[in-house]
């Protein structure tokens, strides 16, 4: 990952890296990696920041990934639900193209 995202995820609350006490120089042991890769994926995923750090935040707190799956599953049903409207969208224009004829009488170029 990129220095500016991971001081971002940082700034945000994402991550927590452990500073080196001379230098000031940020240190991802183990579990923050493990935080940092789950980070990229939820926002892979489109998650917004604020929802990435809950999810993070639920994980480092009971160490358990429900929370995660609950998330994965909510995006699931949102991405569900707008593909939806987006084929019924995309139907209806044919519909309409179809019954009005709008294209008919336009040639490929």
């Amino acid at each position: 990952m990129a220095t500016p995202v991971l001081r971002l995820w940082e700034d945000r609350g994402l991550l927590r890296p452990e500073r080196e006490a001379p230098t000031g120089y940020r240190r991802y042991p183990g579990p923050e990696v493990r935080m940092a890769h789950l980070a990229a994926l939820l926002r892979r995923r489109l998650h917004r920041l604020d929802a990435v750090r809950a999810v993070l935040d639920e994980l480092r707190a009971t160490g358990d990934p429900e929370r995660v799956r609950e998330a994965l599953a909510e995006h699931e049903q949102d991405l569900r639900r707008r593909s939806l409207r987006r084929l019924r969208a995309s139907a209806a224009l044919y519909a309409y193209l179809d019954r009005t004829g709008i294209g008919a009488a336009v040639s490929p170029p």
